[in-house]
C-alpha cells in the first residue's frame, strides 16, 4: 500500500502507538477504544481519495463489520462515480469502492497525550514501536557479523540491542515482524544452518 498523507497515519500505526502506551492492553480492548473514539469523534479518521484523504463520517463505527477495518485495514464505502474531470457524474451514480484507513495524527496525539508519559516496565526500559523493531531487524540483516538469521533466530539479536537502546518488545512481536515479505531476501530459511548453506 502507498503511504498514508501528510498528517495521517494508518490505522495499523495508531494502534501499535496507542499500545505503546498501554502496554498490558489486549489488542481487542484496544481496538475497540480507538473505534469508540472515532465514532465519538475524539479520533479524526479518514479514507484515501485524489486529493489525498477526504473525512470519514463517524457513524461508519457503528457498523457492525467494524473489526473489519483493523484486520483489513479498510473500508467499502459507496462513493459517486466521477466523470473525465474527476467530478460526480451529474446521474449520481456511485459505486461500491474499498479504501485505506487512515487516521489523523494530531488528534492521535492528542488522545495519547491525555493517557500520560510512556510506561516504563520494572528494568526501566519503554515498549519498542513496531518502526523501531523494524529498523533494528534491517540492521542486523545489513550487518555482515550477524549472518543472516532465521526468524526463529532473530528475537535472540535483535531483543538485546533494542534493550541496549531502552526498549523492551516480545520475542514473539520481533518474529511476527521478522516473518513479514520486506526480510524475506535477507533471511535464512528455517531449519537452514551456516554449514549447510555453504554445503551447497
Amino acid at each position: 500500500m502507498m503511504k498514508p498523507p501528510i498528517g495521517f497515519v494508518s490505522l495499523a500505526e495508531a494502534v501499535d502507538a496507542f499500545a505503546s502506551r498501554n502496554p498490558s492492553m489486549p489488542r481487542e480492548d484496544i481496538e475497540i477504544a480507538i473505534a469508540e473514539a472515532c465514532e465519538g469523534g475524539r479520533l479524526a479518521a479518514a479514507y484515501r481519495s485524489i486529493l489525498g484523504a477526504d473525512e470519514l463520517e463517524n457513524k461508519v463505527w457503528r457498523s457492525p463489520a467494524w473489526r473489519n477495518y483493523f484486520a483489513t485495514g479498510t473500508i467499502d464505502l459507496d462513493l459517486p462515480l466521477l466523470d473525465e474531470r474527476d467530478q460526480p457524474s451529474k446521474e449520481g451514480f456511485t459505486a461500491r469502492c474499498t479504501r485505506e484507513i487512515f487516521i489523523r495524527r494530531d488528534s492521535l496525539m492528542s488522545l495519547l497525550a491525555e493517557q500520560g508519559p510512556l510506561p516504563h516496565d520494572e528494568k526501566g526500559l519503554r515498549p519498542a514501536t513496531e518502526k523501531s523493531i523494524r529498523e533494528e531487524i534491517r540492521s542486523v540483516y545489513l550487518d555482515p557479523q550477524f549472518d543472516r538469521p532465521n526468524v526463529n533466530e532473530l528475537a535472540k539479536v535483535v531483543r538485546p540491542r533494542l534493550n541496549a537502546k531502552g526498549y523492551e518488545t516480545s520475542d514473539r512481536q520481533i518474529r511476527k515482524i521478522g516473518e513479514s515479505e520486506e526480510f524475506a531476501s535477507y533471511r535464512r530459511p528455517v531449519g537452514q544452518t551456516k554449514a549447510s548453506e555453504r554445503g551447497k
